[in-house]
C-alpha cells in the first residue's frame, strides 16, 4: 500500500519512485546477458514467470 506522501507524489508526478530492485552486481550481470542477447550470442532460454504458468498466454 502507498502512504500519504507516496499518493501525493503520484498525484503530482504521475508515478512513484520505487526502491532498489537489483544490486550493482545483479545489474552488471543483467547488462552482460543483454549484450549477449543483442549480439545473438545468448544460449539461455527465456525464464518462464512463475505467475504465467498455467495461464493462457494469448487470447484465442
Amino acid at each position: 500500500m502507498l502512504n500519504a506522501n507516496q499518493l501525493a507524489e503520484f498525484e503530482k508526478n504521475g508515478f512513484v519512485k520505487g526502491g532498489i530492485v537489483l544490486n550493482d552486481e545483479e545489474v552488471e550481470r543483467l547488462r552482460e546477458e543483454l549484450d549477449l542477447v543483442m549480439e545473438g550470442k545468448s544460449v539461455n532460454k527465456p525464464a518462464e514467470s512463475k505467475h504465467a504458468r498455467g495461464k493462457q498466454r494469448f487470447p484465442s
